[in-house]
């Protein structure tokens, strides 16, 4: 009887003990984590940019091109929140300006100094967008911007990007049977990069009334002397008007740099020459149409 209260006693206490252990009022809470926020998905689109990336300008780190001048929107109206909601946009452009609108419009020009080797004036557009939970992205987008077109006037013995004060220049027409054939030819000052594209060139001639034009002939060469491209216009034989306008077009099917035009006349000038007329209201030019092929 006496071991049996010990014996009795330890198992009670054992009892207690894990009767303790498991009770409700000590039962322990393990944490529950709550699901974790997710990053804002920032999306832009644009308008104002070619549909195709041009062929010569085959640079991937350049999202889209356009020409320089035109408008572009650029719109973030489609960037969304996987477990919220988008509540704020910031844009912040390569000259520092910013906007926090969903989207926004800007006109870019060329750096010329590039357009003419050939390069692309390339700008960076960052977006930023925030989520009601405080969560950013960014998303950096590069456009190309290339000109639409260069504008070359004759001046003397040179092309120049600026319109002339007023002048001609003399040359004598024949059909070459007796003497040569003159020849006007302009340079630049350095070779500039034409793009795929279609050009026209635009001559101011006066004459005397003796004289007459049969064929002008315009040709474009490259900075090695190697021929680009070349166009002859033809005309009746004689011809009363003293002053005339001659359009020529054609197309530059290849990229290529260009450094110097040529003008030659076929025909016939007694005494007077016929004058290729520069600057002023009648300014003879040529043009490279990049939107255009």
């Amino acid at each position: 009887m006496k071991l049996f209260i010990p014996v009795l006693f330890v198992l009670l206490l054992i009892i207690s003990t894990f009767s303790g252990c498991i009770s409700n009022d000590d039962e322990i809470n393990v944490p529950i984590s709550s699901p974790k926020n997710l990053d804002p998905i920032p999306m832009l689109s644009t308008t104002g940019v070619l549909s195709s990336k041009p062929d010569q300008f085959n640079d991937e780190e350049i999202d889209a091109f356009a020409y320089e001048g035109d408008l572009i929107t650029f719109d973030a109206s489609d960037s969304y929140d996987p477990d919220g909601e988008i509540i704020s946009y910031h844009w912040v452009f390569y000259d520092s300006s910013d906007a926090d609108t969903v989207s926004v419009s800007r006109v870019f020009e060329v750096d010329s100094s590039f357009s003419f080797q050939g390069y692309v004036s390339s700008y960076s557009i960052i977006l930023e967008v925030e989520d009601n939970n405080h969560s950013y992205s960014l998303l950096e987008y590069v456009v190309g911007i290339i000109p639409k077109r260069f504008l070359f006037y004759f001046d003397s013995t040179a092309l120049k990007l600026d319109k002339p004060n007023a002048n001609a220049n003399a040359i004598k027409a024949t059909f070459g049977k007796f003497r040569s054939i003159e020849k006007l030819s302009y340079m630049l000052d350095m070779s500039v990069y034409l793009q795929k594209c279609r050009w026209n060139a635009t001559i101011y001639l006066t004459k005397s009334a003796l004289s007459f034009v049969n064929q002008v002939t315009f040709t474009l060469f490259n900075s090695t002397g190697g021929k680009i491209v070349e166009s002859t216009a033809s005309f009746k034989m004689f011809e009363i008007r003293k002053e005339k306008e001659i359009i020529m077009t054609g197309a530059i099917n290849e990229p290529s740099d260009f450094k110097s035009a040529e003008i030659s006349i076929t025909g016939f000038s007694f005494r007077d020459k016929i004058q290729v007329l520069y600057g002023g209201e009648k300014a003879s030019s040529v043009c490279f149409d990049f939107t255009q092929y």
